[in-house]
C-alpha cells in the first residue's frame, strides 16, 4: 500500500525525493501539478482521496518563478500560498503528516549572522510574501505539519544556477554574476534525504536545511568552474547593476538550528557538498550544456 505521495514528483526536489525515498524502500506515488492542481481544492480532494492509506505528503510544488511573480502575483499566490492552505486542510482532515518547502527569501534585509528558524521574516519580493503565507496557511490548519526552508537549490536536472553556470561558462563570452548577495547554495537530493528523515518523527513546525557556511554568487561559480578546471572570464556585477525584477536579500544564510536540536542535521559545507555533486554529474553536464549563442543565465 502506498504511504507517501509526493506532489511535483517530476520537478527538481520532487524527482530527487522520489530517488531518495526508493532508495531506502519506501513505496512512494508521484503526481505532478496537472494530477494534484495547487490551484483547484476538488483536485486535491481527488488525489488524497485516489490514495487512501496515505500518511504523508510531501509538497514539491511551487511557483518558483522568482522575477515572473512581480508581474504574475495572483498566480504566485495562488499556487504559494492559497493552493497550500487547501492541500493542508485537506492533510488535517486525513490526519495526514504535511511536509513543505519553503525559501531563504522569506527573510529580508538587516542580518548580518545565520538566520534561526525564529528570525522575524521580512521578504523584498512577491515570492518571498506567497511563500510566507504559505507557510503560515500550512502550518495554521494542520497541527502536523513540518516547514523546510532551504536556499539555492541545485541538481542534475531542470533550471538552477549550476546548470546555467556550466553553460555560459563554456562560451566565449564574459561570465556576469552577482557578488553581493550571500547565501548557502544547498543540493536538492540532500534536503530532500533531510527531509525524509526528519518526516518520520513526530516534530513539527518550521526547519532550516541548507549547506553550512556561506558565499556570494560570484564566488559559488568560481569554486564551481574551478572543480571543473574551466577558466571563463568572469565579471562580478552588484544586484543593482544585474537588474532583476525582484529584490533579494543581500543576506540570507540560514542556521538550521533545530536540525541540530534533533541531530538530524546531517548537511556538508556548501564547497563539500559542490564538490561531490560535481564528481558524480560534473562531467555528464559539462557534455550536456553546450553553449547556446546569446544565452544569458536566470537570475537566482
Amino acid at each position: 500500500m502506498v504511504s507517501t505521495i509526493v506532489i511535483a514528483s517530476a520537478g527538481q526536489l520532487g524527482s530527487e525525493l522520489m530517488a531518495a525515498l526508493k532508495a531506502r524502500g519506501e513505496a512512494a506515488v508521484g503526481v505532478n501539478l496537472e494530477q494534484c492542481n495547487l490551484d483547484d481544492p476538488h483536485s486535491i480532494e481527488a488525489t488524497l482521496t485516489r490514495y487512501p492509506g496515505v500518511t504523508r505528503v510531501f509538497n514539491a510544488g511551487a511557483f518558483t518563478q522568482v522575477d515572473r511573480a512581480e508581474h504574475e502575483p495572483q498566480a504566485a499566490f495562488r499556487t504559494n500560498a492559497l493552493g497550500v492552505g487547501f492541500l493542508s486542510h485537506a492533510c488535517a482532515e486525513r490526519q495526514i503528516t504535511l511536509v513543505h518547502f519553503s525559501t531563504d527569501y522569506v527573510f529580508g534585509e538587516g542580518h548580518r549572522r545565520p538566520i534561526e528558524e525564529d528570525g522575524r521574516p521580512n521578504p523584498l519580493s512577491v515570492y518571498g510574501r506567497s511563500k510566507l503565507l504559505g507557510e503560515r496557511l500550512a502550518l495554521q490548519h494542520n497541527p502536523r505539519t513540518i516547514v523546510m526552508r532551504s536556499c539555492g537549490l541545485y541538481g542534475p536536472s531542470h533550471p538552477n544556477f549550476v546548470r546555467a553556470m556550466l553553460r555560459v561558462g563554456q562560451g566565449p563570452e564574459p561570465v556576469a554574476i552577482v557578488n553581493d548577495q550571500i547565501v548557502t547554495p544547498t543540493p536538492a537530493r540532500t534536503l530532500a534525504e533531510v527531509a525524509i528523515a526528519l518526516s518520520t518523527r513526530d516534530d513539527f513546525g518550521i526547519f532550516h536545511a541548507t549547506a553550512q557556511g556561506q558565499c556570494s554568487w560570484f564566488d559559488f561559480a568560481r569554486a564551481l568552474f574551478d572543480h571543473l578546471d574551466l577558466r571563463p572570464r568572469l565579471r562580478p556585477v552588484d544586484s543593482v547593476s544585474w537588474g532583476a525584477a525582484a529584490r533579494r536579500p543581500s543576506y540570507s544564510v540560514l542556521e538550521n538550528r533545530e536540525l541540530k536540536r534533533l541531530g538530524l542535521d546531517t548537511v556538508g559545507d556548501w564547497y563539500a557538498e559542490l564538490a561531490a555533486f560535481l564528481d558524480t554529474h560534473g562531467q555528464r553536464l559539462l557534455d550536456e550544456l553546450r553553449p547556446d549563442a546569446g544565452h544569458r543565465p536566470a537570475a537566482p
